[in-house]
């Protein structure tokens, strides 16, 4: 295999759809004066979507002057700029030149082929265009799923390190982890933020005759038992002075 087949080859499968006539044409004029075979992949990967809008437009060009010319050459029985005449008519009178109006009719003809040739290179442009987004929508669509679940990762993680750091500045202030589900700090505060609330919290059971370092259930129940306590002394203190005055 030549070095212009194996770039043909890279070239065929990189550009998937796009012709072939194209992509060897682009092939040849990149082998030319590389002698070492190990530099096609190199070539083709050298080569981008740019470069193959413009060899199309090159070939597309190209080939709307051979055909101008062909026409030319057929509509005034010419070839290579002479007069096409066969060997046994090799001593008719020369075919006389075109007429200017005639000159002025292939002109005008050129000019609609070379308008033919952009309306067709940007109708091929677009179709590709279009059938690389529909090949490419699939991955786009996995990597916006992807983005997804990374950033539902990061806010796991967040919401974890937070609860972390708030069951830490809890502990640090001896605050029971049962009241926990009933705090809401800022996720944003920091260590030190967090250490002050959990003082702050501390100290407003306290002033409520709580211990911050029992569940919320055994705060209370404590709080009912001492209650309980000071009205079971409360009235044997009176049971004691009713008894000691009906002595008297």
């Amino acid at each position: 295999m030549t070095i212009a087949e194996r770039i043909f080859e890279g070239l065929k499968t990189k550009f998937d759809g796009v012709e072939e006539a194209i992509l060897r044409r682009m092939a040849e004029k990149r082998a030319e004066g590389v002698a070492d075979e190990a530099k096609a992949d190199e070539l083709v990967q050298g080569i981008g979507f740019g470069d193959v809008v413009q060899s199309y437009g090159d070939y597309r060009a190209e080939e709307a002057s051979k055909t101008a010319v062909r026409n030319y050459e057929k509509k005034f029985n010419l070839k290579a700029g002479q007069p096409a005449v066969a060997e046994a008519e090799a001593e008719a009178p020369q075919a006389q030149p075109a007429p200017p109006a005639a000159v002025a009719e292939t002109a005008a003809e050129a000019a609609v082929t070379t308008h033919e040739v952009k309306q067709l290179i940007e109708t091929e442009l677009g179709k590709f265009q279009q059938a690389m987004e529909e090949s490419n929508q699939p991955l786009v669509e996995s990597i916006a799923e992807l983005q997804k679940d990374n950033q539902a990762l990061k806010d796991e993680k967040a919401q974890a390190d937070f609860e972390a750091r708030m069951l830490a500045a809890a502990q640090a202030n001896h605050v029971a982890e049962d009241f926990l589900r009933f705090l809401k700090p800022d996720p944003d505060s920091t260590d030190e933020e967090l250490d002050a609330f959990m003082k702050d919290f501390a100290q407003a059971l306290r002033n409520d005759h709580l211990n911050p370092s029992l569940p919320p259930e055994l705060a209370e129940q404590e709080e009912q038992a001492e209650e309980q306590a000071l009205i079971d002394a409360i009235e044997q203190r009176t049971k004691e002075l009713v008894s000691a005055a009906t002595s008297v």
